[in-house]
């Protein structure tokens, strides 16, 4: 098995094949938190190098690849380019509008327009309603994919026509506007991934399965302890008193009269000091409320 594991960003992706998700795939299913906590994560106040995960894909020849895993955030990607065109369209900027288009409908050695990412569960709505530069009139059939496909671009499309974002930006005019398009589209561009390619589909498929099957997911208390450990100051690398106390706490919890687990006890704390949450957001509002500020 050859493996290619490349660290890269999603303008270098878009701009190196095209990307076909194959029709035995799961469709696209995500909802409306799912779009929005992206959205928040990777345009607001961004930091730079924001890594959103793996791409797994593997060769169909000449700068072709079949999409493994990642499809659920790219075409999330796909989408959110799309409400940028839609909008530099909107606004009259033709030149961006059409630059953008480039890395969602790109033309191969023969000239023939064919679009970066090929899904075939939602055709043609996607490519139809989406993906093309001018959309199709005709009235298309919904079904589950093609409606969670509308409503994560009609989420995305509400963000960039938020009001109060727009009434901000008039005080500069239509320039303003197109700035922070300008910023959004080069956010989303810029997301870091790492891009592991196979030769065959087969070798994808065994390296998908190890990613995802190997080992239990994750907690939230997991999550928590890796970013409150980040976010504290270590004194030296032999003294990790942060660590220590986060294990000495975890050992009381487990060896007491009725062990409780380290997620239950954390969003009880949690609760106790903050607005309500479930255990399912849990890590969210820590990520949200703790940082280097007031980790302390």
């Amino acid at each position: 098995m050859k493996i290619q594991c490349v660290d890269s960003d999603v303008r270098k992706v878009l701009e190196s094949g095209t990307y076909t998700i194959p029709r035995f795939q799961r469709p696209y299913s995500w909802d409306k938190d799912n779009v929005e906590e992206f959205w928040n994560d990777t345009t607001s106040n961004v930091k730079e190098d924001y890594f959103i995960g793996s791409i797994v894909t593997y060769s169909m020849g000449s700068a072709a690849y079949g999409l493994v895993d990642g499809q659920q955030r790219l075409t999330t990607i796909t989408i959110a380019l799309c409400a940028v065109r839609d909008k530099y369209i909107e606004l009259g900027h033709e030149a961006p509008a059409k630059g953008i288009h480039r890395l969602i409908e790109t033309r191969d050695l023969n000239d023939q327009s064919q679009f970066v990412l090929k899904a075939e569960s939602s055709y043609p709505y996607l490519q139809a309603k989406i993906q093309s530069f001018k959309k199709a009139d005709e009235r298309l059939e919904l079904g589950e994919e093609e409606k969670s496909i509308a409503a994560a671009y009609s989420t995305i499309s509400g963000f960039i026509n938020d009001k109060s974002i727009i009434e901000e930006l008039f005080n500069n005019g239509q320039q303003g506007i197109k700035e922070w398009l300008d910023e959004v589209r080069d956010k989303l561009l810029a997301l870091k991934v790492i891009w592991i390619t196979l030769e065959t589909q087969e070798d994808a498929y065994l390296i998908f399965e190890t990613l995802n099957t190997r080992g239990k997911d994750l907690t939230a208390a997991d999550l928590a302890k890796n970013h409150l450990l980040r976010l504290l100051p270590v004194d030296s690398l032999a003294l990790d008193r942060p660590k220590d106390h986060w294990l000495e706490m975890q050992s009381h919890l487990e060896n007491a009269g009725r062990s409780i687990q380290m997620t239950t006890f954390l969003h009880h704390y949690w609760l106790s000091k903050y607005p309500f949450t479930t255990e399912k957001e849990l890590y969210k509002s820590i990520r949200t409320e703790v940082s280097a500020q007031n980790v302390n």
